[in-house]
Parts: C-alpha cells; structure tokens; sequence
C-alpha cells in the first residue's frame, strides 16, 4: 500500500490531553505548517544558493552551444600620420595624412569528431543535476521546517505540562501547610512540598528557555520571522497509520530520491565529457572568410576579402589527450561507485525511518495508557493524602510520575509526527516545486 506521507487528519483528544487546558484564541496571527513550508522555500538562502547554481549551469549549456554557432568579429583602426623629409634647398618638408583600416571575420565549425556535442551533453546533463540538487535541497529543507515546527509545538505542550505541574505542586504544598498549622502533619511535609515547588519552577524556567531556542531555529529556517511581533503556530493533526510494507518503500525511495537522480545525471554528464575528450584525437574541420579595408594614401583605397575551409589536425600533444581520456574514464568509475554508495545509503535511512516511525506509533499507545494510568494514581494519592492515610513521599512520587507520563505522551506524540517527515524525506517525497518559482 502506498503511504500517503503528505496527509495529516485532525488532532484534537489528544493534544487537549497532554495540555490538560482547552486552546484558547490571543488575536495573534496563526502561521501554519503549510505557510512556514512555503515561507522557507521563498525566504531561506539556501534557495537561492541553488537557484543561483541552476542559473550558473544554464550559462554554462549557452557557452558549450555557442562553439556550434558562427563567430563573427569586426576591428577597425585609424592613424595619423607625419613624416618629414630633406627639401633641395636644405629645409625639412612635413606632410600629413589619415590612416583608416576596417576588417570583418566570421568562421563556423563545421565538423569535430563529437568534440563540441560532447561539450554541449556534458553541460546539459550538469544542468539536470543541478536542478535535481535544487529539489533535493528543497525537500531536505522542507523536512528541516515540519521537524523544526513540530518541535515547537511538542516545546510548548510541555511548558504547559509544566505549568500544570508547578500549579498542582503549589496546591499540595497549600495542603501540606494546612495540615502543618493544624498539627496534622510533620514539618517535613512542608519543607518537601516548598523544594517540589522550587523545581517545579527551574523545570518551567528551562522548558520556556528550550521553547525560545526552537522557535529561533524554526524561524532561522523560515529565512527570518514571519511576522513583526508575536505569532502563534497552528497545531497539526496527528499521522496515520505507518506503512506495512518496507521493500515499496525503499523502492520508491531508489526511484524517486533527487540525490540520486542529481548523481545519475553527473555520471551522464560525465559520459559526454569522454565523448569530447575522444573526439580531440581527431581533426576539426571550419569554414572562414573575411573582408578588409584600408585607406593610407589619399589616392589609393585597398579593398579584399577571403574565404576557406581549415582542418586542424593535433597529431601528438605530449600524450595530453591520453591523460584526458584517462581522467575521464576515472571519473565515471568514481561517480558510478559513489551512486552504489548512496543507494546503500537510501537504503539504510529508509530502513531507520520505517523501524523509528513504528516504533512512534507504538510508543504513542503505550504513553497514553500510562498517562491515564499515572492520573488515576495521583487522584489515589491525593485522596489518601488528604484523608491522612499516606504521607507527602507517596504524594510526591505520584506526582512525579504523572508529569513524567504526561511529558512522555507529548514526546511520543511529536516524536511519531517527526518520523512521519523523515520518512517522508528518505522515500523521496518532493517539495512542492512551484514554490521555488515564486517571486523572491
């Protein structure tokens, strides 16, 4: 069955779960994942460090084009001139005159043995790496911002565990109190339930601190903050079932990873090269012709032009040619071991993808039982704690146990919706292209 990796449906049991707080609306604006997607394709350099190089290879098709096209070139140049020479009576005589000289030249390649051709498939097929290197940075940056944004979201669950913590420990230690004042309970109640609190608050000091720190990594990936001012991030749906079978998967990811696409077509590109390289062991054969005027004499004009054929033949260039070939045999052979290398490599990410996407999956049950296991627990301890059959130790451990599971049901939850994005990354899923083309 093919996964669809794209597709989220809506969170909404869980999630108010693991905050134990209903959402509530800020007036803030609300960036998606979909639009924090679409601003890091428009605004994160490494777009248009790729971009660039795309534009830089289709320059390049132009050069190796044009060796197949005519060249045609114009010179002209003008002088004045003196001279001076001995009179019969003694004196110098001086005379002056104007120099024009004008010259047109055009030549066109007629045949080289593959040498230009070769030239020109080289250069495309280095154009399609470069646009298939474009995608895959794309689709590498695209899994950089839902795991980044995902990361957010699972950063700000857990400040609100926190809260919840440090609120429900602030309520026990009231208790404690009381029960302190009216001889019910030791003092060591207190003092335990006033350092409970003080932890409760370094653990919300922390996690609102790693918030800040994700969020500034989501928003360097963005290409910057989305907005001026404050901004609130849409929450996502929670990911289907993972997919059953492994083989399609690494299939697919062989066919349509752009990496490897990007170091087929450099192999390609490097076949053409060997096709030009060859071809220089033969002759070149150009048409040429020219025309040119001069006028160095007011009584004279000299006009002429030109036209033929030229074969340039280089017979022995120290073995130059050789070493060439050499070198470009080499090449492919190191481009084709380096593609097995990077199947191998595919292969291996898809593997690791698929086993931590199901192991997510399943973590994901698990935590919620033992969420709601570590709840009823607490309701226990507080109960008997409040009847004054258990003391603050078993409170605190309940309690402890509690955050514990509720912290562990946002990991699993965010975990499984972060494997979804490197399994969909690794199988070659591909970015949504049309927002590369986006004015920038």
């Amino acid at each position: 069955m093919k996964p669809n990796l794209r597709v989220f449906i809506f969170l909404s049991g869980v999630l108010s779960l693991l905050a134990g707080l209903p959402a509530q609306a800020t007036g803030k604006p609300v960036i998606s994942l979909d639009e924090a997607v679409k601003l890091a394709l428009t605004k994160n350099p490494a777009i248009t460090i790729s971009q660039s190089e795309v534009e830089a290879a289709q320059g390049r098709v132009t050069q190796a084009r044009s060796g197949y096209l005519p060249q045609v070139s114009v010179s002209s140049g003008y002088d004045r001139r003196y001279s001076y020479s001995p009179g019969s009576t003694g004196r110098l005589n001086d005379s002056a005159y104007d120099d024009y000289a004008a010259r047109a030249t055009a030549s066109q390649l007629i045949y080289d043995f593959g040498q230009t051709t070769g030239k020109i498939g080289q250069s495309r097929k280095n154009l399609d790496a470069s646009r298939e290197s474009l995608s895959d940075v794309a689709s590498a940056l695209c899994r950089d911002v839902k795991v980044s944004y995902l990361e957010v979201l699972k950063k700000q669950h857990l400040v609100r565990v926190n809260i919840e913590s440090l609120k429900a420990k602030e309520k026990h230690l009231a208790q404690s109190r009381a029960l302190y004042n009216q001889g019910l309970r030791p003092r060591i109640d207190l003092t335990k339930g006033q350092t409970e609190v003080s932890q409760a608050k370094l653990s919300l000091l922390q996690a609102r601190y790693s918030l800040k720190n994700n969020l500034t990594e989501l928003e360097n990936l963005m290409g910057g903050p989305p907005v001026a001012g404050e901004y609130e991030l849409a929450e996502v749906g929670k990911g289907s079932k993972p997919p059953d079978n492994l083989e399609s998967l690494r299939q697919r990811a062989l066919e349509a990873r752009q990496d490897l696409a990007q170091l087929k077509s450099k192999i390609e590109a490097a076949r053409a090269g060997l096709e030009s390289v060859t071809g220089n062991y033969w002759p070149s054969l150009k048409a040429s012709g020219s025309y040119s005027f001069s006028d160095d004499n007011p009584d004279m004009e000299d006009r002429a032009w030109q036209a033929g054929l030229t074969l340039n033949w280089d017979i022995f260039t120290g073995l130059r040619h050789s070493g060439q070939e050499s070198e470009a045999r080499a090449e492919i052979r190191r481009l084709d071991a380096f593609l097995k290398q990077e199947e191998l490599t595919v292969t291996r990410q898809v593997n690791q993808s698929f086993l931590a996407l199901r192991e997510a999956y399943e973590a994901v049950d698990t935590a919620r039982i033992a969420f709601a296991q570590a709840k009823e627990n607490l309701n226990q301890a507080e109960g008997r704690y409040q009847a004054g059959k258990s003391d603050i130790v078993e409170l605190s451990d309940a309690q402890v146990l509690y955050t514990t599971s509720q912290s562990a049901l946002v990991q699993a939850t965010y975990s499984h919706l972060q494997a979804w994005a490197a399994l969909e990354y690794a199988t070659g899923e591909p970015a949504p292209l049309s927002e590369l083309t986006a004015e920038r």
